[in-house]
């Protein structure tokens, strides 16, 4: 199955200062990923071209590193899932389009893991990534709501591997 995933928000900010919620991916100063509601993203050194890491059960390097406009992490895990995700700062008059791409083909139980629980659960992690790009373009705080599909999955994972849904998922998720 082919897959094409994209999130996106408008910020009202310059091309270099959005990409300072990329080049924080991971690191102590984590501007951009959500990974107090989330598995955190993590990497094996500083992030740039050849960065190993991933978050959660996904798995990926960084494959292009092209400050302040780009950069794309290929897939590694989970098993037959082949492709990329990515994000992209393309400016705009007034500010800049930021954007997340996933692009990739999905095999066998990949396509159904996709299908009934990766995709609803990435889909409510990158809209929280959005609503922190966006809090941190114009101060004012974004909110998202998860679906009850969302909240469903991640009671789910919960009971099946505490590690598995985030961290301090339990009084979060009681507050959506």
């Amino acid at each position: 199955m082919n897959v094409v995933n994209l999130h996106e928000r408008r910020l009202l900010t310059s091309p270099e200062d959005a990409w300072r919620l990329i080049a924080n991916l991971g690191g102590k100063h984590e501007l951009l990923w959500p990974a107090s509601r989330w598995p955190a993203m993590r990497f094996d050194r500083p992030l740039g071209l050849g960065a190993t890491g991933g978050h959660g059960p996904i798995g990926y390097y960084v494959e292009q590193y092209s400050p302040p406009e780009l950069i794309r992490f290929r897939f590694t895990q989970p098993k037959g899932f082949e492709g990329y995700h990515e994000f992209r700062v393309l400016p705009e008059l007034g500010g800049v389009r930021f954007r997340h791409t996933v692009r990739a083909r999905s095999r066998g139980l990949a396509t159904w893991y996709w299908l009934l629980a990766l995709r609803p659960l990435h889909d409510a992690l990158l809209e929280d990534a959005m609503d922190r790009a966006s809090s941190y373009s114009c101060g004012h705080e974004f909110r998202s709501r998860w679906s009850l599909r969302v909240r469903f999955l991640r009671w789910l994972l919960r009971r099946l591997d505490p590690r598995a849904a985030g961290h301090a998922v339990t009084a979060l998720d009681s507050r959506r």
